[in-house]
């Protein structure tokens, strides 16, 4: 544990998770890009053919986005995407130190989940792994409106407001640059979880104020407290 990021963690009382990577590997045996590809045909089939890159690209959520808020398909666009994420979260591998960093970090603060994943495939992870006493608030992506997701602060704000503690107050764990610029956006301390030396870079140069590359870090500091 740093002493920068315990001094930070000493003023949090909202710690807020992104799910995908900080919590589990969402995607780890039904592939991203496998996911992308029967998103695809299930556009086809409504008439919708989408242009380069998006024609081959592996990540869903890029496509949902491309579909857009004021699409005739988007919320059956976005109940397709959440139905193939709750069968993904079967098969998703957890992150190590997770878990005890989820349970650790409830027993002295507000904790939330807040993802660009459907709310219900993250819901399902968590009672599946016995975590749903561990979180306080489950965020996922504004239903049929993509264009909230993050870097958008909306849920950033959403998950503040359902805790009860102030923006100012928050921390967010994510590994993604997304995530580093909804903080910034929203007024959150962003923290950068890294699992390769290259993101951990990407994080940094996009705002994360500290970049851990274990979650057990996490634990191990929540875990010490008293």
């Amino acid at each position: 544990m740093s002493a920068d990021l315990s001094s930070h963690l000493d003023q949090v009382k909202g710690l807020l998770f992104d799910f995908d990577g900080p919590v589990c590997g969402v995607f780890h045996t039904y592939k991203a890009s496998v996911v992308a590809d029967d998103e695809r045909t299930f556009l086809a089939g409504k008439g919708i053919e989408l242009p380069e890159p998006l024609a081959s690209a592996p990540n869903p959520l890029k496509i949902l986005a491309w579909i857009g808020d004021d699409s005739p398909l988007a919320a059956e666009a976005d109940n397709y995407l959440c139905g193939l994420e709750t069968l993904a979260v079967d098969g998703a591998a957890p992150t190590k130190g997770a878990a005890d960093a989820l349970v650790a970090a409830h027993q002295h603060v507000k904790t939330a989940i807040v993802s660009n994943n459907a709310g219900a495939a993250v819901e399902k992870y968590l009672s599946s792994r016995g975590l749903v006493g561990c979180v306080d608030a489950v965020v996922g992506r504004p239903h049929a409106w993509p264009s909230k997701m993050k870097p958008h602060p909306y849920s950033l704000e959403l998950a503040a407001d359902f805790l009860g503690v102030s923006l100012a107050d928050c921390a967010l764990v994510g590994d993604s640059v997304s995530d580093i610029e909804a903080c910034k956006r929203a007024g959150v301390f962003p923290i950068g979880y890294a699992k390769t030396p290259q993101r951990g870079v990407e994080l940094a140069e996009a705002g994360a104020a500290i970049v851990v590359d274990e979650m057990s870090e996490l634990a191990d500091y929540y875990g010490g407290r008293r």
